[in-house]
């Protein structure tokens, strides 16, 4: 990416979504550390916030990466909720209004099988042999 690339509309929103990601990682690392040493926590809202403003990327690796806000059901309720709401709003804006209608998401999900179709005739497959009473091996 090129410095004129960040100049146009999507290479400024991609650049702001990466800072925004990576900051909110830090956080929720900071967050972690500061539990582990029993000090002043950041609250959650404001990490829910930081999610919001577009560092939910950063914040689902956050919570895998330092291990932290796994258990409480809440918190990774809301936080799942802005990743979805993030996700809905990034092929809103991305993908041409033609391809969101039902005639379009039927063809894109019939390229999307043709990739993963197998290619040529199925290979055949050995069953293992069974060893004990009645299998062929060391019938003596």
């Amino acid at each position: 990416m090129t410095l004129t690339d960040l100049l146009t509309p999507a290479g400024a929103l991609l650049a702001y979504l990466l800072f925004a990601s990576g900051f909110t990682m830090l956080v929720f690392g900071l967050d972690k550390r500061r539990a582990l040493r029993a000090g002043w926590r950041i609250p959650e809202r404001v990490l829910l916030f930081l999610a919001l403003l577009g560092g939910a990327p950063g914040a689902k690796l956050g919570q895998w990466v330092f291990r932290h806000k796994t258990r409480g059901r809440w918190f990774g309720g809301v936080l799942n909720a802005v990743v979805l709401v993030q996700i809905g709003v990034l092929v809103a804006v991305t993908v041409p209004a033609d391809k969101l209608s039902a005639e379009g998401l039927r063809e894109g999900a019939a390229k999307a099988a043709a990739l993963f179709a197998p290619q040529g005739p199925a290979p055949q497959k050995t069953l293992p042999r069974r060893f004990g009473p009645g299998s062929d091996v060391n019938s003596n």
